[in-house]
């Protein structure tokens, strides 16, 4: 079995996704972005944006220390500050967090109780954005605000 590996900082995700499409465009290999599900896709990936102040810092924390250096640079390109500026602080943290929260919750309320992914079996690309979006848990550990 063979794993597509793309080394491209100018690629965005959903570009890494639609060239999957096109290249794996076989019965067998299910689309991540489905004809006629762009805008879907989209609100899904812009629904996450607010949640990179916590993410990008926490990522380039918890990452093995070649992975951290390489997030660390790209990060700060992208962003265009320092990582140690790109975490909200005191009054503002509190306001940013809480901005993210409504957001995730907007989006919580898309789906049914027995909903488990978006569009269904099997998973999409709106469904790895939102696990990418619902993991502080994960990397910021359950004794923060996040």
């Amino acid at each position: 079995m063979r794993s597509p590996i793309l080394v491209d900082d100018s690629l965005k995700s959903v570009d890494t996704a639609e060239y999957l499409d096109r290249r794996q465009n076989l019965p067998r290999h299910p689309r991540l972005i489905p004809e006629g599900s762009h805008a879907l896709q989209a609100a899904f990936r812009d629904a996450g944006s607010a949640h990179m102040p916590f993410l990008a810092p926490t990522d380039v924390m918890v990452s093995h220390p070649a992975s951290s250096v390489f997030l660390q640079t790209k990060f700060e390109k992208m962003l265009g500050m320092k990582i140690e500026d790109v975490y909200p602080k005191d009054e503002e943290r509190v306001a940013a967090w809480n901005e993210w929260k409504a957001e995730v919750s907007s989006v919580s309320v898309w789906f049914r109780k027995e909903d488990i992914w978006v569009m269904g079996t099997p998973s999409k690309f709106a469904d790895f954005v939102l696990a990418f979006i619902l993991r502080p848990r994960h990397c910021c550990g359950d004794d923060g605000m996040e």
